[in-house]
């Protein structure tokens, strides 16, 4: 699920580098609306703790919409189970005791491995990582109209 080659340059850093050609622009993408989703009664306690504390970001940098419930759960989920995972294996050990007293690694190891690939996939769609947030384009936030200022308190009260 990785991304092949280096890690594309952000638009405003080719800019700022003199680099920036107009073929290098992206194109205009569908947007949809903007907002924030309901968290799905259904995913585990760790899951909505998770869920509460990157939905109100990823509002706020413009990169969540109502559509993309589905993607953050299932990043959420992945991350809550990863955790219970870490903390099974911290708790008895990466080793255990196998067949005949061999040691070998934790039968969770291989599962944690791969709520961890979870993560890390959805966290790049997402824009939850350095470089992902790199690769994506949100459109600059709208002016506030006048009634906007002055309800946010930016009037001199006339």
């Amino acid at each position: 699920m990785t991304r092949g080659g280096h890690n594309r340059k952000p638009p405003e850093l080719h800019i700022l580098h003199g680099t920036g050609r107009p073929s290098r622009q992206k194109q205009a993408h569908p947007q949809p609306t903007p907002g924030r989703p309901t968290c799905p009664q259904w995913l585990l306690p760790e899951a909505k703790r998770e869920w509460r504390r990157v939905a109100p970001e990823l509002l706020r940098l413009g990169l969540l919409t109502i559509v993309d419930r589905a993607a953050l759960a299932a990043y959420c989920q992945a991350w809550a189970r990863w955790r219970l995972c870490e903390a099974v294996i911290s708790a008895e050990g990466a080793t255990v005791p196998g067949h005949r007293g061999v040691m070998r690694k934790h039968p969770l190891l291989p599962a944690c491995h791969a709520y961890l690939q979870l993560m890390r996939a959805f966290a790049a769609e997402l824009g939850l990582s350095p470089s992902s947030r790199g690769r994506l384009s949100v459109p600059p936030p709208a002016e506030p109209d006048a009634l906007g200022r002055w309800l946010k308190g930016d009037h001199d009260g006339s």
